[in-house]
């Protein structure tokens, strides 16, 4: 049984992550916690400290990575179900589905971008502000679940270039290498796939 929270008896914290970016066809192993017996199995050859916007454009952690080997995984994939243009203002509805029974799915904004409206799965999102760059972005995730996919309607200035990072989570690993020391908790390994899309 993996421990999920550090306590009394596994005081010592572990965790690994596969990042997998489907445009360059790159790959890391990365942990946000001390190395240790069991994620240095998956972590042991050049071996550098940063963050994750160093090698995957969509998080912002600390970690230790390396280079890790290619898996048969795919981004998910994104559908237009619709881009309408009204006078100033352009609105497209996307459908967004993970190929790989991921849990949540991301979706965030790459160009600068002034935003009206924004609809996920039929539920308008409260926005604290409408415009976004690339530094500070438009993000949002949505856990799918068992349904695999989501809806996404969003409505911004006619103008506008369009670009996003779409990504999905999995709450597991493709590759178990060896096995944690029961001394170590968890909050679960997790892998990242991404690409990017422009319309």
């Amino acid at each position: 049984m993996i421990n999920n929270m550090p306590n009394a008896e596994h005081q010592k914290a572990s965790d690994i992550t596969y990042f997998y970016d489907e445009d360059t066809n790159k790959a890391y192993w990365g942990a946000r916690h001390a190395l240790d017996g069991y994620t240095e199995n998956y972590i042991n050859e050049g071996v550098k400290k940063g963050n994750t916007s160093d090698i995957f454009p969509l998080l912002n952690w600390n970690l230790t990575y390396s280079e890790a080997g290619l898996y048969d995984l795919k981004a998910p994939n994104i559908t237009v179900i619709s881009d309408k243009t009204n006078v100033d203002k352009r609105t497209i509805e996307y459908q967004l589905k993970t190929n790989r029974q991921a849990e949540e799915i991301f979706m965030q904004s790459v160009s600068s971008l002034k935003v009206f409206k924004l609809v996920i799965n039929g539920k308008e999102v409260e926005l604290t502000e409408n415009k976004y760059t690339k530094n500070q972005p438009l993000l949002w995730t949505y856990v799918v679940g068992q349904v695999g996919e989501v809806t996404v309607e969003i409505t911004v200035d006619a103008d506008d270039s369009v670009e996003w990072i779409v990504a999905d989570r999995a709450y597991s690993i493709p590759e178990t290498k060896g096995e944690r020391s029961p001394e170590y908790s968890t909050y679960g390994d997790n892998s990242f796939v991404m690409k990017k899309v422009k319309y």
